[in-house]
């Protein structure tokens, strides 16, 4: 803030300068919270009456790493767009479906997920805090932990206690109460305590989609395929039954999709963060 006051507006290196400003109010104003996922290795993937893109089950080893507590908030998003002047989250199709007007979010949203984001947007405002997105197979390990169970609470029935999801069939929009704040349902952590990893808003992974992906999947911090047009979310929305909340179950989309069952949260090394704290 001294170096902003005396140096001189057209300084090159007045916009870095504020942006790092912006990033240590964002850990005032709308605070990142992290868990730690040790090292150690995962039976990622299902079989019997899972999709056929869940298999086969196999194991992976990871290294360490840290992944958001909760999913990225409007609050924090906010801080985000406010410094880099990145767009506001919009939904691709239907103003109606905005929790923003134009780069202001609305009155009372602060604490609920970002929607409306794209995988580009996810994975800028990831890079702006200094992580990434997770990959697929350190979201399967964050949300279910090494002892094969089916929700991040256990193999106990989805229940509104939870999770956020649609018990009978899809549910319509209906505003901001479709999705739950991003602290709720304490019942509903993983293993590590990472909150809303079933239901509310499906997450956008680092990983480029390949339904045959798990057959070759290298055994040690697999990054996904090389390429596609198509990424993986995970972890199933306000709107999806309960049998699509588990947690290896895999969808896909294209990056460039911006909606109302939309959000995301942040990785990090163990270390780098570690390093920063």
């Amino acid at each position: 803030m001294k170096w902003l006051k005396v140096a001189p507006q057209d300084h090159p290196e007045r916009a870095k300068m504020l942006t790092l400003l912006a990033k240590t109010q964002a850990t005032r104003e709308a605070p990142v919270a992290w868990v730690h996922v040790p090292a150690g290795e995962i039976e990622m993937g299902a079989d019997g009456k899972a999709a056929t893109d869940e298999g086969p089950k196999h194991k992976v080893y990871l290294d360490a790493f840290q992944i958001n507590t909760y999913e990225v908030s409007n609050a924090q998003y906010y801080v985000f767009v406010k410094a880099t002047g990145h767009r506001a989250p919009e939904n691709c199709c239907d103003s109606r479906f905005n929790l923003w007007r134009s780069d202001t979010m609305l009155d009372g949203v602060g604490d609920l997920p970002t929607i409306n984001v794209s995988w580009d947007d996810a994975a800028a405002y990831c890079k702006w805090m200094g992580g990434r997105l997770p990959t697929e197979a350190e979201w399967e390990k964050a949300a279910r932990g090494t002892d094969g169970r089916t929700y991040p609470w256990g193999n106990e029935p989805v229940d509104n206690y939870r999770a956020s999801y649609s018990p009978d069939s899809y549910a319509s929009w209906q505003g901001p109460i479709s999705l739950a704040k991003i602290n709720q349902y304490d019942s509903g952590r993983s293993p590590y305590g990472a909150y809303g990893m079933a239901g509310n808003v499906w997450e956008w992974v680092q990983d480029f989609y390949n339904e045959e992906y798990y057959k070759n999947s290298p055994p040690k911090n697999p990054q996904g395929p090389s390429d596609g047009y198509k990424h993986v979310i995970r972890g199933g929305s306000w709107r999806d039954t309960a049998d699509v909340l588990r947690s290896t179950n895999r969808s896909q989309l294209l990056s460039e999709t911006r909606d109302v069952y939309l959000g995301f949260r942040c990785a990090k090394e163990a270390k780098e963060i570690a390093d920063k704290q």
